[in-house]
């Protein structure tokens, strides 16, 4: 399996009261229905803005989905 490396893993964190702590057990999971798109639209939009930034010419965004923390990828 190939090692990723996260140069700026920190850029933005959030903490985000707004959600329940357990909202995915409280949820069965079907909290991923409203995540899952909004995570994809966030990731689009974040990806276009910092390939723009000309990062590193193998800039690679991701974020997490229902089954993987890291399930959606853009490369550039």
């Amino acid at each position: 399996m190939q090692s990723r490396r996260f140069r700026i893993e920190e850029l933005c964190a959030i903490n985000n009261a707004s959600i329940p702590e357990d909202w995915e057990e409280d949820t069965d999971g079907d909290c991923w229905d409203i995540l899952e798109p909004l995570l994809l639209q966030i990731g689009k939009y974040a990806f276009h803005k910092l390939a723009a930034a000309s990062i590193a010419p193998d800039f690679e965004l991701s974020v997490n989905g229902r089954q993987d923390w890291y399930e959606f990828t853009w490369t550039k």
